[in-house]
């Protein structure tokens, strides 16, 4: 487990952090909100994903509920680190159905 201290304290990536909150309900949001051929799409673009409209990305975030997972890792809940977790989560999906 990589708490938010050990995060901003360099002890672990933002991939290795944010990835903690990733779960198969996340990534079935993620997939079934832009598919994997968008995601595979916009991933070749732009390893981030920001050539996907950030408002689709705010929109999603408010299914997440990690309130109690964000404290849990001494972190609070935030729209911005709520799509950390999407992205991840999409990063994940591309990767799994890797031919990119």
């Amino acid at each position: 487990m990589h708490t938010r201290k050990d995060y901003l304290n360099e002890n672990c990536t933002h991939e290795q952090y944010y990835d903690q909150f990733v779960t198969n309900d996340v990534k079935n949001l993620v997939l079934n909100h832009f598919g994997c051929e968008k995601l595979k799409k916009s991933y070749l673009k732009d390893k981030n994903l920001n050539n996907i409209p950030l408002q689709l990305w705010d929109n999603l975030a408010f299914s997440l509920n990690f309130d109690n997972k964000f404290k849990e890792f001494g972190d609070f809940p935030s729209l911005a680190g709520k799509i950390c977790i999407l992205k991840n989560a999409a990063r994940q999906i591309i990767l799994e159905n890797k031919e990119v």
